[in-house]
């Protein structure tokens, strides 16, 4: 069956040999949040899936999904009631189970939908989403009155081919809504589903779904309620990354199943067709494409537009030339049918030579970019070279670049070079040669970028990470998988019957199989288990290490569990690992732990998801226990929570007369505190004091750490005080009067090591939030104080410290870019040696390492040394920050420590220390990296009293 493009599909279940009998064994566990009125539907069953049923418009139960962990958002309060059958591979239970929940209250503001959406609700609050192409459903499309995923549903970067995960959808907090198409220009049409212009206009021959080219368009969006339904709506011919049907582009109006502030389900439903689509505000992770080919800096640019180059050929099979081979231009993309089959190098050879000059210098150097596919197997030559003065070919010896490249069938090839040595060249020609291929070679070369090395275009090269962080460095014991042995295979057709052989061996330490002909195509219809008898300790952290080699691109999964019972008891379940075509994939997971403690381990791996006829090999199966960190600041193990007995003293707000006597409702239970802040509120700190008391005694000879969770539905400040709960005015392990909140944000508080100035008889916890606007909703949980009881690894300690050692401290350079990383804009940064000033640019890409700048002094540093860094920043804009110290000669590689998170409040001096810190090699000059990517332009920005000081 076939609807407007969109074919029925099976699900993928996991393993049941029989359909389950009834649902009355399953228990629904239905989760409400009250506060977004968005409710969570599961069950604690590994083997099943449950399916929910939930009343149409007229009480019948005919809207259903079927998924573990379903979220679905209900506008209006009241009871409602759902339906849950379970269902496996062989069908779905004859009964249901029925259930009651609740919603409290009907949703009056769409303020906190607008700030998961934008940031804020202001013209100033921007936010940039994508189709989520990681995940699975990430599009797809089921029967109207569904969630939409029945029919069919893509796979993780099954669109990528047609730019789909380019695009970015720009929501302001104003309404404001920005589609941008991406680098391909382009939007993704449904050819079944969409007649209306400008779309089939451009739809030509296509026989599938095609790429429409359309500008930028500006527009708005507005959020609404129809029935119990939240709805995203947008204007009259909206463009969106996927125009499934007519109807979207004459009414653009999406059901949102759920939202937080970085995923959305969105569900287009036309009483016809349901679509589904996943969007996330997450950054997308960088994908290396060679140079940047769109730059200005791109040399053979020009080359690619229309009449700009003149292609040759000499084909000559056995040396006799024959017929030219056929071309096909789109864009940059060059692509060849070769007809016959070649012998050797240099007859099969194709010139490509720019019209207009490009000229190459010997006094500096290149980088060369550009991308190869080829239906077959096959080397090809990539070849630069200088073109004579009279017009001739011939290259005389005086080459760019010369490369025989391996291509693998059906695979792309990102080929690059970098730092070349430059040539004195009037001009230059490419020259191509497939000699060695086979009849009906299609082969193509797309993207070719040649640059001046010195010219930054924001390329970040393999191996290399935007702005040069290195994450936390585990060390560890001996490998624990010593006695690894296979213990079984399970492969299965679609029908779950079992019996297909992998023919697997496990030799060595090596597991190599082929995935058998009939398999299934779902997870866990292609198992691999191995056991080693070694116990796990639910006390000890884990790393997990396996080198795993496919010879088709695809998906596997990996677990290990508890050899006794792996259905129950895992260090970990990931079923998303990608695997690429004969490419080495390094997989770890750290660090992990098992749930309890287990006799033997076993590590599973399922291959169900790859096509028969795959080959697999994994090899370096690991698993050691971690011992420590080999760098960083380590942190701190902590003893019991000491505020079990925690209760709710008093409330104290204030109008500014400092009368009080305002009522925030306030209430304290199971360790929640909400309150709102009332009408009235002076707007002062202390003018909305909440006081809590456990009755527990401080030791002053002890370190202890304090933590909690704060969510408020404005952005502000709040004061956040630990007190000797007799005379909280003089005796408090700390004060912070600084704790910057953000909308809708769960803000992770946290501070260590602390003290109390004398021995307390009891504690007491006050929070202040009288800077909170009136209204504003507080939710507290998570509260805990802990005796820090040693450091699981790094410096640990503090102490004093001598004289700053920053005095020669000089500006080294900035580097601000739009979100395309190409760099080159300018925040006219300024620093006297006191003060570093500078405004964020305009077209600033809104991303981390996008507003870098780096101060360096000449200055030594010990990694037998603790020291303390300090700065104030002062930001014209709430927002967040980083702040990076680090070797000025290997920033990337080597530092004190990276802090991304650095919360920044509008016009108030932020003072940050971070201490003690140590540098992990002996450094030379020191460098202090500060990031401001993620503020809008135009914020101003002052950092002052920047220090670097040992400890004495």
């Amino acid at each position: 069956m076939v609807i407007a493009g969109c074919a029925k599909e099976q699900f993928e279940h996991p393993v049941e040999q029989n359909a389950p009998e009834t649902a009355s064994a399953f228990e629904p566990v239905i989760t409400v949040d009250q506060e977004i009125n968005q409710v969570t539907f599961s069950v604690d069953a590994k083997a099943v899936i449950p399916v929910w049923l939930f009343q149409d418009k007229d009480g019948e139960f005919t809207e259903y999904k079927a998924q573990n962990g379903f979220k679905r958002i209900f506008a209006n309060a009241g009871d409602y009631k759902v339906r849950m059958k379970i269902m496996n591979a062989s069908g779905v239970t004859p009964d249901y189970v029925e259930k009651t929940f609740h919603i409290d209250n009907t949703i009056a503001s769409f303020d906190r939908y607008i700030t998961f959406l934008s940031g804020g609700t202001t013209a100033d609050n921007v936010k940039e989403w994508r189709v989520d192409g990681d995940e699975a459903g990430h599009m797809a499309c089921g029967p109207a009155g569904t969630v939409g995923t029945e029919w069919w549903s893509a796979k993780p970067k099954e669109k990528e081919a047609f730019g789909v995960y380019e695009d970015r959808l720009i929501f302001g907090g104003a309404g404001a809504y920005t589609y941008n198409p991406g680098e391909d220009g382009a939007t993704y049409v449904n050819i079944d589903g969409v007649t209306a212009s400008p779309f089939v206009d451009q739809k030509g021959a296509a026989t599938a779904d095609y790429n429409v080219n359309v500008d930028a368009q500006t527009t708005t969006y507005s959020f609404e309620f129809r029935g119990n339904d939240l709805y995203l709506v947008f204007p009259e011919h909206t463009l969106f990354p996927y125009i499934d049907n007519d109807d979207f582009w004459a009414k653009p109006a999406l059901h949102v199943l759920n939202i937080t502030r970085e995923s959305m389900e969105l569900v287009h439903d036309n009483g016809s067709i349901a679509w589904h689509f996943l969007l996330t505000s997450k950054a997308a992770a960088y994908v290396f494409k060679g140079f940047n080919y769109t730059a200005d800096s791109n040399l053979w640019k020009p080359a690619d537009a229309e009449g700009g180059s003149t292609v040759s050929y000499y084909y000559a099979p056995g040396w006799s030339p024959i017929a030219d081979p056929s071309m096909e231009r789109s864009g940059s993309e060059y692509t060849w049918v070769l007809p016959a089959a070649t012998a050797e190098r240099w007859q099969a050879q194709i010139f490509i030579v720019p019209t207009a000059n490009i000229s190459l210098s010997a006094d500096k150097t290149y980088d060369f970019s550009a991308i190869l596919n080829s239906n077959v197997n096959v080397t090809a030559k990539v070849k630069v070279h200088r073109m004579d003065e009279n017009g001739s070919d011939a290259d005389n010896g005086v080459v760019l670049l010369d490369y025989d490249l391996p291509l693998k069938a059906g695979e792309q090839t990102i080929f690059y070079a970098t730092d070349i040595a430059g040539i004195v060249a009037n001009n230059i020609r490419i020259v191509l040669d497939f000699g060695g291929n086979p009849d009906n070679t299609v082969v193509s070369i797309d993207r070719i970028t040649l640059k001046d090395h010195a010219i930054d275009d924001g390329t970040i090269l393999p191996g290399e990470e935007p702005g040069g962080d290195t994450p936390v460095a585990y060390t560890y014991g001996d490998n624990l998988l010593g006695e690894l042995s296979l213990k079984e295979t399970w492969f299965s057709p679609a029908d779950w019957s079992g019996g297909l052989d992998p023919g697997a061996s496990f030799e060595g330490g090596v597991l190599k199989l082929t995935v058998p002909a009939g398999v299934g195509g779902s997870e866990w219809q292609g198992q691999v288990k191995l056991v080693a008898p070694v116990p796990a300790d639910p006390e000890k952290e884990y790393a997990f290490f396996a080198e795993i080699e496919s010879s088709e691109s695809g998906v596997c999964t990996v677990k290990v569990a508890d050899a006794n019972d792996d259905s129950a008891h895992a260090f970990f379940y990931d079923n998303n690992v990608a695997l690429a075509a004969f490419d080495n994939v390094a997989y770890k997971n750290e660090p992990v732990k098992p749930d309890q403690a287990y006799e033997a381990v076993m590590v599973i791996f399922d291959f169900g998801r790859l096509p028969a006829g795959t080959q697999i090999t994994v090899k370096n199966i690991e698993l050691k226990e971690i011992t420590g960190t080999s760098g960083g600041n380590g942190g701190h193990s902590y003893g019991d929570s000491l505020l079990g007995e925690l209760s709710l003293k008093e409330t104290w707000f204030s109008p500014a007369d400092w009368s009080g006597g305002l009522d925030p409702g306030a209430s304290f239970e199971g360790g929640v505190l909400k309150l709102t802040v009332p009408a009235g509120v002076g707007g002062s700190e202390w003018q909305g004091q909440v006081k809590l008391v456990a009755p527990v005694p401080a030791d002053p000879e002890k370190e202890y750490a304090f933590f909690a969770e704060i969510e408020s539905s404005e952005s502000g400040v709040c004061t956040v005080k630990v007190a000797d709960a007799n005379d909280d005015s003089a005796h408090a392990f700390f004060y912070d009067n600084n704790v910057a909140l953000a909308a809708y944000d769960n803000v992770a508080y946290k501070n260590e090591p602390v003290k109390p100035d004398q021995a307390y008889e009891a504690v007491m916890v006050i929070f202040d939030f009288g800077r909170l606007p009136a209204g504003t909703q507080i939710t507290v949980k998570n509260i805990d104080l802990r005796e820090i009881s040693g450091t699981s690894g790094g410096n640990g300690g503090g102490g004093s410290y001598g004289d700053n050692l920053l005095g020669e401290l000089g500006l080294k350079e900035t580097w601000f870019s739009p979100s395309d990383w190409s760099g080159g804009l300018d925040p006219g940064a300024s620093f006297d040696g006191g003060a570093l000033k500078l405004t964020v640019p305009a077209g600033v890409g809104g991303s981390e390492w996008q507003g870098q700048v780096k101060l360096v002094a000449p200055v030594p540093a010990d990694p037998s040394v603790d020291y303390e860094f300090s700065c104030k920043i002062e930001s014209s804009v709430d927002g967040v920050c980083t702040v990076k110290v680090a070797d000025a000669n290997d920033d990337n590689a080597h530092a004190f420590f990276y802090d991304n998170n650095v919360a920044l409040v509008a016009y108030d001096s932020v003072a940050y220390k971070n201490e003690p810190v140590r540098p992990d090699q002996a450094y030379e000059a020191v460098m202090v990296i500060f990031d401001f990517g993620r503020l809008p332009a135009g914020t101003e920005v002052t950092v002052t009293d920047i220090a670097l000081r040992a400890a004495k």
